[in-house]
């Protein structure tokens, strides 16, 4: 059976910082706690058998194949697909955002990704997002970043003043503040893409 994560709700609400414990939301949370049934609802397993990866690299770059250049937004373990497609088409893939990207050990390493494809990474700008509840985390982040080189930056979130975000970005309370966030960021880091 190829390995896989299963999240129950009490899984969930921790490991995706939501809150200490099921029902109990950290005091400045951004989570929608009222609907966390809902979000629940849609958590399936997530395959981290390494053909997995390569099946979702493969239909990751068969896409930027087809629709050409593009900035990838990836969130948790589909980081790890937008870094290994920017690897392998560094001429479509223009900037890789990474909201919570996962696998990255405290180390600020990961396993998938060899000293080459670090390499690789150099010329595309990268931009790792991180919420609230877990420091270390930041300082992991900031290790992988420092591996890639001077295009890779951390965007942690409580540095900007904006407190509560858990791993579910997207959806919490405050996405729009932190959509233009990474948008003024990108804008900084890619200059004239505005225009």
């Amino acid at each position: 059976i190829p390995a896989l994560n299963r999240y129950s709700h009490e899984r969930a609400w921790k490991q995706f910082r939501i809150g200490p414990s099921l029902g109990v939301a950290h005091p400045r949370s951004q989570f929608p706690v009222e609907a966390f049934n809902q979000y629940a609802a849609q958590l399936v397993p997530a395959w981290r058998d390494p053909i997995e990866l390569q099946r979702n690299v493969a239909g990751l770059m068969a896409l930027i194949d087809r629709i050409g250049p593009a900035i990838l937004l990836t969130w948790s373990q589909s980081g790890m697909f937008g870094f290994h497609a920017a690897v392998q088409r560094p001429n479509l893939v223009k900037a890789v955002i990474s909201l919570e990207p996962s696998t990255i050990s405290a180390e600020g390493v990961t396993p998938e990704l060899t000293p080459a494809n670090l390499k690789a990474l150099a010329n595309i700008p990268i931009l790792l997002q991180v919420g609230d509840y877990d420091a270390p985390r930041v300082a992991s982040l900031r290790k992988f970043a420092a591996s890639i080189g001077n295009q890779a930056s951390v965007l942690a979130l409580t540095e900007q003043g904006i407190f509560g975000n858990g791993h579910v970005v997207m959806i919490e309370k405050n996405n729009l503040q932190v959509a233009d966030l990474l948008i003024q960021r990108l804008e900084r880091i890619m200059p004239g893409l505005a225009q």
